[in-house]
């Protein structure tokens, strides 16, 4: 499918070029056409130009003359002047002639030019198209290789994992048989077990052999264990007691502090009643020293105002 996507694609850009190159050439052969037209206008111009300046004063004797009426002629028209130009009508015929020849020469060396090109470029395209194809199998076939490591890496992995989880298995069954055999012969041996008997010596039974001592018997078990938990009881008992007269002591403690917080708050407010009736004691004073001093001096040296009733109070009255 690739391949004949690439053979249709190239196809298509082959047909491309050649409207392309079509296309090319009417544009060149209008353009040459437009060209030789705007030459035999400009001609024509010229020509009618002359044509007019031959109908101007001295200058009214044409170069080229039209072809004679030979009715109208006589022997003497056959005379042939020096200086007269008699094939310039066909040597303009034969440069005219060469001229088109040049052009048409030109544009066929364009012509010639241009498909070299267009077949340089149509050779490079497909010479890229053959380059990407290459490179475009290149790139599937690497693709592919690496799609294969990929999967080989992986089905690697997986093997490697089902080995390993086996081994694992296995390894997990011999542990926990070796383990089932330990547990049995740790329970039938009498040295690992905990049978206390062991340790009883041959000679007394109230002597144990400190190497083979096991521990004591389940009824001084169950007797230490008693006595632990009574002393342990105590203890949690005592520390409730402790902990109770603490709370009992700090609520003591805050009493006491608010009792005296309260006395000093009484004590500072009679401070600042006290305060202040001194203060207003002392201002009366102050106030009836000031009426005192003042009433001493009028009695030291005497009134005279009137107001006062004094010495000139009774002035200017009669006596009566």
């Amino acid at each position: 499918q690739e391949k004949e996507a690439a053979a249709l694609a190239l196809k298509q850009l082959e047909a491309e070029e050649a409207e392309y190159q079509n296309q090319l050439l009417a544009q060149l052969e209008e353009a040459e056409t437009a060209e030789l037209e705007a030459k035999l206008r400009e001609k024509q111009e010229i020509k009618q130009t002359l044509l007019e300046q031959m109908q101007w004063e001295k200058n009214n004797a044409p170069t080229i003359s039209e072809a004679p009426e030979l009715e109208k002629c006589g022997t003497s028209s056959a005379q042939c002047f020096s200086g007269e130009d008699a094939s310039s009508k066909e040597r303009t015929k034969m440069q005219q002639e060469q001229i088109k020849q040049w052009c048409a020469q030109q544009v066929s060396e364009r012509k010639q030019k241009e498909c070299l090109e267009m077949e340089e470029q149509m050779a490079y395209a497909r010479h890229v198209l053959d380059q990407d194809e290459v490179l475009g199998e290149i790139q599937r076939q690497e693709d592919q290789e690496r799609a294969l490591m990929v999967k080989s890496v992986q089905q690697y992995n997986r093997e490697q994992a089902e080995k390993s989880k086996l081994e694992r298995m296995i390894q997990r069954q011999d542990d926990m048989a070796d383990g089932e055999t330990l547990i049995k012969q740790a329970k039938q041996s009498s040295f690992l077990s905990e049978d206390t008997g062991v340790a009883q010596s041959a000679l007394s039974p109230h002597r144990y052999r400190p190497d083979h001592f096991k521990g004591f018997d389940p009824g001084l078990v169950e007797k230490i264990y008693r006595e632990n938990d009574a002393v342990l009881s105590e203890r949690q008992e005592k520390e409730r007691e402790e902990r109770e007269y603490e709370e009992e002591w700090a609520n003591h403690q805050a009493a006491v502090i608010e009792k005296l917080e309260e006395a000093e708050l009484d004590q500072t407010a009679q401070i600042r009643e006290s305060n202040l009736q001194q203060a207003i004691f002392l201002e009366l004073q102050r106030k009836e020293l000031a009426e005192k001093q003042r009433q001493s001096e009028r009695d030291r040296f005497g009134a005279i105002s009137v107001e006062s009733g004094g010495l000139f109070s009774r002035f200017g009255t009669s006596l009566s």
